[in-house]
């Protein structure tokens, strides 16, 4: 009897095997009583870790593009069988499954976190979005074939009807975009303060909410910026940067060296003469850690320095000491860090 349920089991998840295959990777569509034998997956136990067992051993691989082109094709499927309350539910059982997945094979890279993000959320408004958490990183491809980088504490939404008719991105955060030409239909980054218009080009934006400007820094194509609310427009040439001060609502445009705004689409971690209170704010973006320090012993101190991809914070922090004269000590999920001396010095 045990040999007869083995065996029972083994042709239930050779089955399924070939369910969750075909509707994922091949382009022949499943039918309305497959759809609903694939649905029940995720409505049992036995089901349940079945799913769990097939995604690690289907996604748990170095192939970025096969990844990419998996979860995008699985949202498109989706989203072409379900009604839309279904539909709905569907994805958010499956988003269940990403999430308790990613915490096994997530690793501190750009591409590996894209496995946690690409099935963005269905919204009632219409909308998908796609977000990288603090401490994280993803790698997005839109269905026209345009690559997103999402910085830590970074999301982009965009409509349902994406490249249907215009191509436009609400960006909270940074993003780095590799955008796919296409002349009939321009690409718009839409943020709080500024819009930017091209048509196929590589830039990068950086628009956190806590940061007192957005930069936007042109690798090359073409770009059109626009200040909300007026009537200017500006033009990027590539290896120029544009700045937008939020308290001022001044321009200054500048050169910049690429490695200044896209070395973070690389995990390495770039301080350009930053103060400590720029300081402190990548530092919690990129490692999800309260960063405590008395503004005012360190207010001459600025820090140039890059993490290469690899070097694990306690690297960072040994800098921070030995340029700036201090002690850093982590406790729980703070760093503290404190001028040595200092208050002798008072």
């Amino acid at each position: 009897m045990i040999e007869s349920n083995n065996n029972n089991n083994n042709n239930n998840n050779e089955h399924f095997k070939k369910l969750i295959n075909r509707f994922i990777y091949n382009d022949e569509d499943l039918s309305i009583q497959e759809l609903r034998e694939l649905k029940a997956l995720f409505t049992n136990s036995e089901g349940n870790k079945y799913i769990e067992r097939w995604l690690v051993n289907n996604w748990n691989m170095p192939v970025e593009d096969n990844t990419l082109y998996s979860f995008e094709r699985l949202r498109e499927k989706i989203h072409k069988h379900e009604d839309k309350n279904s539909k709905t539910n569907f994805i958010k059982q499956i988003s269940k499954y990403y999430q308790r997945i990613a915490a096994i094979i997530l690793l501190p890279l750009l591409i590996a976190s894209a496995i946690f993000f690409l099935m963005p959320k269905k919204q009632e408004t219409d909308y998908f979005i796609a977000e990288a958490p603090l401490g994280q990183k993803a790698k997005v491809e839109l269905v026209d074939g345009t690559l997103v980088w999402l910085n830590s504490g970074s999301k982009i939404k965009y409509s349902t009807n994406y490249n249907k008719e215009t191509r436009d991105i609400f960006l909270n955060g940074e993003a780095f975009f590799d955008v796919r030409k296409n002349k009939n239909k321009p690409f718009y980054v839409h943020t709080k303060h500024i819009d930017i218009e091209v048509t196929g080009t590589k830039f990068n934006v950086n628009a956190y909410q806590n940061e007192p400007s957005i930069q936007t820094s042109l690798i090359e194509g073409h770009v059109n910026l626009f200040v909300n609310n007026s009537n200017e427009k500006y033009q990027l040439t590539p290896g120029k940067l544009i700045e937008y001060r939020k308290n001022t609502g001044k321009i200054i445009e500048r050169s910049f060296k690429e490695n200044e705004t896209k070395s973070w689409t690389e995990n390495e971690l770039v301080f350009i003469n930053d103060d400590f209170s720029k300081l402190k704010r990548k530092i919690e973006r990129w490692y999800n850690m309260e960063v405590i320090y008395d503004s005012i012993a360190f207010a001459n101190n600025k820090l140039t320095v890059t993490l290469n991809k690899g070097e694990q914070l306690s690297k960072l922090l040994e800098i921070i000491e030995v340029a700036s004269d201090a002690e850093c000590l982590i406790k729980e999920d703070k760093i503290i860090i404190t001028k040595n001396n200092y208050m002798k010095g008072k």
